[in-house]
């Protein structure tokens, strides 16, 4: 394999689907959280489709889970090309009777790990004068969540970061962008949620993750642009 993918989140939905993804034509790391299970299913589809994996559990939020995270992925595999930020706290209901600490690890996972994951890579990728960096982020952090404001926030933070980093680290070799996706059928949403929000998009049905690891897909293998947020929202907010 020419490179090496880490993908957090790599267990299940928009994760599992861009690691199918990309095993292609990468080795892949699966980082997971508490999803060994489903893990160890993405190694052995990626394992089928001629790549190398491995499944390596860790913490976004902590720095130091992070740390082992990447130290295993280059024990592996050596260095690490393409990074995928998927890894993310879901959406809660009632944010006025949210604690202290729910709003603290949902923005310790969805910022401060995107961040932490970034970290690990860019010296690696600045001295290989290569790196493609994808974060998920949200269309919530673009329009709004009502339903969850603190998740609309960090999504919102996700996408201001991938521009930083993008013209922090553009001329490096760099390159950094996001997909931000609406609503997606992943075995979080509940059958209801589902077809209530199905309503909201012209072709009455919400994205598939495949169909979201296209547009990483599309941006991994991009040679020329960075800092681009690209939504996929079905036409939602035409």
């Amino acid at each position: 394999m020419a490179h090496t993918a880490v993908v957090t989140g790599g267990s299940g939905g928009i994760g599992r689907a861009t690691v199918e993804e990309l095993a292609e034509d990468h080795d892949v790391v699966v980082h997971y959280f508490s999803d060994e299970a489903g893990a160890e299913a993405a190694v052995e589809a990626a394992t089928d489709a001629g790549s190398e994996a491995i499944a390596v559990q860790a913490d976004v939020s902590d720095r130091e889970s992070v740390a082992d995270l990447f130290a295993e992925a280059r024990s592996v595999f050596g260095g690490v090309d393409t990074l995928i930020n998927n890894a993310a706290a879901p959406p809660e209901s009632g944010f006025e009777s949210r604690s202290a600490e729910s709003i603290d690890r949902m923005v310790r996972v969805n910022v401060n790990g995107v961040m932490y994951c970034a970290q690990e890579v860019v010296e690696g990728m600045t001295d290989r004068g290569y790196g493609r960096i994808v974060n998920v982020a949200s269309t919530a952090g673009l329009h709004g969540s009502p339903s969850d404001p603190v998740y609309g926030a960090t999504k919102a933070a996700v996408a201001g970061f991938t521009r930083s980093l993008a013209k922090a680290y553009t001329a490096d070799g760099i390159l950094t962008n996001a997909v931000a996706p609406s609503v997606t059928d992943t075995p979080l949403l509940s059958k209801q949620r589902r077809e209530e929000a199905a309503e909201l998009f012209p072709q009455n049905r919400i994205a598939d993750p495949s169909e979201v690891a296209d547009a990483i897909r599309f941006l991994v293998s991009n040679s020329y642009d960075s800092g681009k947020v690209i939504e996929i929202a079905g036409g939602r907010y035409l």
